[in-house]
């Protein structure tokens, strides 16, 4: 259904002007009526160009204009970028609920130094086994 809704507010936008007005009231009513059995995301990111996922399904590439529908109830959503921490989240939405998102995707770190000692003799030197004696 979120999909048909789309769909439906594509064709709006596309028909005005080219369709009769009462067709498009018709459309518009439908809608309405089918956006309150559905949930609506709006995302917005510090990067252009990240990948968003919901429920492990491309759902559009940053900056997004438009809203996201889902059907209403438990989602994923992930957002992906390159060079950028991967950000994930759990969403529980209910029906006609409508959610704005302002999500700060954060630079990756290169992994801490080793510790001195035995920890950075493996690194410096690629030991797999290593004796420690004592004495």
């Amino acid at each position: 259904m979120a999909e048909a809704v789309a769909a439906l507010e594509h064709y709006l936008r596309e028909a005005e002007g080219q369709v009769p007005t009462s067709q498009l009231q018709q459309v518009d009513a439908q809608v309405k009526e089918k956006r309150s059995q559905i949930a609506a995301l709006m995302i917005r990111t510090n990067v252009s160009g990240a990948r968003v996922l919901i429920d492990d399904r491309v759902a559009g590439q940053t900056p997004i204009a438009e809203p996201l529908f889902v059907m209403p109830g438990a989602h994923s959503l992930r957002v992906l970028a390159p060079g950028k921490q991967e950000l994930a989240r759990s969403l529980t939405l209910a029906p006609g609920e409508s959610l704005d998102l302002d999500l700060t995707l954060r630079d990756v770190t290169a992994p801490a130094p080793a510790p001195p000692g035995i920890a950075g003799n493996c690194v410096r030197f690629g030991c797999s086994r290593m004796a420690v004696r004592s004495g």
